[in-house]
């Protein structure tokens, strides 16, 4: 809104000034006062104003003051406070022409006073807007400049004017805004819109400017056909311009037009190719245009001869051959020319729709081409570039590469260093059949060649070998199969060592650590890639010790066959900071948290009973990847599953029930990140919820899983269990009689065996 700054002097001069004596309190000598002159009362604004406006008021005195107060009979103050000498008034809203007083009192440090008013008429009508708005603010000769303007006011016909220093407007009014163009003149210079609204008693104007620059002509240029160049009447002439404009940049497509001696358009565009009908010296012109008409223009000169083409005929192979992937294939053919007899070898070019370019002559031997239908083009070039060609289709069939498969030793298999392993493989070819022995051949990524044929039987070295079968056809294909076997040392407690931990640090990379039935109270750390494997759950017993981890994992690990309690449900049954481990067939109860995986894991834990332990069953935190697949969580007092950030969880397959034992406990599975994918679990009565955040997937039911004896540990389904065959139903996931995956520890390939 436009605000003139008007200072008024006082409509109202000053109705009352005047003074009273005062003696200070506690004295009997007078005081001499001076008084107090109140000199002027102003306003920075209108006296008239539209209502809802904004005005600023002054008041100027000569003395210091103690106070000042401002008053109004109408609108009310929005800056400034009582003390202060210049305040904002705003105007009210009226429906018609209204008189306001403003009063402003002025007291000296004595209480002497004096006061001023002012008078103020609100009009019933707002201040008008205008904005206009531009298409663009430069321009070239010619062109035209889409503007809308945009206005307010209360009137219902405000009178509007547009005004341009140079060119000329086209303009249609709507209701609340104005669209219309401008055309610039041919003139360099700026040029300015003014747009001004008026409703008879306020005003407001908005400008523009528009600068109009010389528009330069285009640049083009000829790159083909050169100046001088010969070409076949057979064959068409390419013709490719490249053309561009200081002010529109590259000109393409229409912009471009290319004219013939005689005055005749025959193309456009930047590239195309055109045919001749005579032959002979041919002048051509290509022309450019930018969007304002400016042009330039090239030409060129260039020759057309008439030429018969040569005669080209494809010998071998035959069209519609098939042959299988990897033949060597010869090509024959014959190339003819009216003019200048039997071609060379150079000037015969063989090509494949697929592979591109292939050779050149006559014949052409050993040739592979790739799998798929081939046109297969035998190309002949006289010396005058006159072109003749021959094509035929072929087919070259997709070989199958061997079906290898190792059916013995499995995948994962341990062997103790020194024993005899057998392995036995097939191999079979669709083209071939069953693949003779020599064709198959087994090696060692840690021993080499170990042996050829369906089977062998040798001593590996200790560690970890990747065997692989390799299978070759009768055109070379090869197919494979892997499997992963691992050497080791067994190391027996008590047997040969008087306690895990011994056997740990006695061990080597890879080794078993077999542990007997017992109790073996002590705290163990596994800092090494060993397998440590119990007799049985039932039986097989880690009891911590004091106050700490029973097992903290530091390295990649399997643990599996245990069940592992802590001292007075104090501590974590097995702790992982570091390393890839896997948890697998354990019984783990009376600890404060089951498993704990802390920093940065890629653990699998599946087919283990967490239950009746003290906080949680499955906490994972940190930066782990986390699989938990086929577990029985039941009855841990805090919860069943924890997951903290930045952590990632898989949760698949789980029973999990009646964890968690009032409202502030985590209840079945709570997640604190998305990162959390959750299917194909059953979650019955955890408190206070089944399950919060994660991602919820498919699959998840929440029955009782009716355990067989759960308070004695039996968590084995009787056949009215609803979590039979509800597991996830890929088939890696089928248990092991071939059927759906049973949810819990005793469902899937690798159940719990006891």
């Amino acid at each position: 809104m436009k605000k003139n700054i008007i200072f008024l002097l006082m409509l109202v001069s000053l109705l009352n000034i005047y003074c009273e004596d005062e003696t200070p309190p506690d004295s009997n000598i007078p005081v001499e006062k001076e008084d107090l002159i109140l000199n002027d009362l102003s306003l920075t604004g209108d006296v008239v104003v539209a209502r809802g406006s904004e005005i600023f008021l002054e008041v100027n005195i000569s003395t210091d003051v103690k106070k000042i107060k401002w008053t109004c009979d109408g609108g009310f103050f929005v800056k400034g406070i009582d003390t202060t000498r210049i305040v904002a008034w705003k105007a009210p809203v009226v429906d018609f022409d209204t008189l306001f007083v403003i009063e402003v009192i002025v007291y000296d440090s004595f209480d002497n006073f004096d006061r001023a008013v002012a008078g103020i008429t609100v009009l019933a009508n707002s201040f008008p807007s205008i904005d206009i708005i531009l298409e663009k603010k430069v321009a070239y000769p010619s062109d035209t400049v889409n503007f809308e303007i945009r206005y307010f006011d209360d009137s219902s016909n405000p009178e509007i004017t547009i005004l341009s220093t140079g060119g000329s407007i086209v303009y249609e009014r709507k209701e609340k805004n104005i669209l219309g163009y401008w055309i610039a003149p041919d003139i360099q210079g700026e040029y300015m819109i003014e747009t001004k609204i008026s409703d008879g008693v306020f005003e407001a104007k908005d400008t523009a400017i528009i600068a109009v620059a010389t528009n330069n002509p285009p640049i083009i240029t000829i790159v083909s056909p050169e100046e001088g160049d010969s070409f076949s009447i057979t064959r068409p002439v390419n013709f490719v311009a490249r053309a561009s404009d200081i002010e529109d940049g590259n000109l393409i497509g229409v912009s471009i037009v290319w004219i013939s001696e005689e005055g005749t358009p025959f193309g456009i565009g930047e590239s195309f190719s055109y045919s001749f009908e005579s032959s002979g010296w041919k002048k051509v012109f290509a022309y450019a245009y930018d969007r304002n008409n400016a042009f330039s223009l090239d030409s060129t000169q260039f020759f057309v001869y008439s030429n018969r083409s040569p005669i080209v005929k494809i010998k071998s192979p035959v069209k519609n051959s098939s042959f299988l992937e990897g033949t060597s294939i010869n090509l024959q053919g014959d190339a003819d020319d009216p003019e200048d007899g039997q071609l060379n070898n150079y000037s015969i070019l063989w090509y494949s729709s697929l592979d591109g370019f292939i050779g050149t002559g006559k014949l052409v031997t050993g040739v592979v081409l790739s799998i798929g239908n081939h046109i297969l083009k035998l190309i002949g070039i006289d010396r005058f570039g006159a072109i003749g060609a021959d094509s035929i289709n072929i087919n070259i069939k997709f070989n199958n590469p061997p079906q290898v498969t190792i059916l013995s030793p499995p995948q994962g298999t341990q062997v103790i260093e020194g024993d005899l392993l057998n392995f036995i493989g097939k191999a079979t070819d669709n083209e071939d059949g069953v693949l003779p022995d020599v064709n198959l051949e087994w090696n060692s990524s840690l021993d080499g060649a170990i042996g050829k044929g369906d089977s062998i039987s040798v001593k590996l070295s200790g560690g970890r070998h990747q065997i692989t079968l390799k299978a070759k056809d009768s055109k070379g294909k090869e197919g494979s199969d892997d499997v992963l076997v691992a050497v080791v040392d067994v190391r027996r407690v008590p047997e040969e060592y008087y306690s895990i931990n011994q056997a740990i640090q006695s061990s080597d990379l890879g080794d078993i650590i077999v542990v007997s039935p017992g109790i073996y109270e002590e705290n163990i750390t596994i800092d090494k890639d060993i397998t440590l494997r119990g007799a049985n759950p039932l039986s097989t017993i880690i009891k911590g010790k004091g106050s700490q981890k029973v097992i903290r994992v530091l390295s990649s690990c399997t643990i599996e066959r245990f069940k592992i309690m802590s001292y007075n449900f104090n501590e974590s049954a097995i702790y992982v900071e570091s390393g890839d481990a896997e948890i697998r067939h354990n019984i783990i109860t009376a600890n404060l948290t089951g498993i704990y995986i802390y920093g940065n894991s890629n653990a699998l834990i599946k087919n283990n009973i967490i239950w009746d332990n003290n906080d949680i069953g499955i906490r994972v935190a940190g930066t782990s990847n986390v699989k938990i697949i086929n577990n029985t969580i039941h009855k841990n007092k805090h919860g069943g599953i924890y997951v903290n950030p930045p952590a990632v969880a898989f949760i698949l397959n789980n029973i999990i029930s009646f964890n968690g034992v009032n409202i502030n406990d985590f209840g079945g599975i709570k997640s604190l990140v998305k990162s959390t994918y959750i299917d194909y679990n059953n979650w019955y009565k955890n408190e206070p919820q089944d399950k919060e955040g994660g991602t919820i997937g498919q699959g998840n039911i929440g029955y009782d899983p009716k355990f067989v004896d759960p308070d004695n540990g039996d968590f084995h389904l009787t056949k009215f269990s609803k979590a039979i065959n509800r597991g996830d139903p890929s088939e890696i996931y089928n248990d092991v009689d071939g059927t759906r995956n049973d949810m819990g520890c005793y469902g899937g390939p690798s159940p719990f065996p006891y």
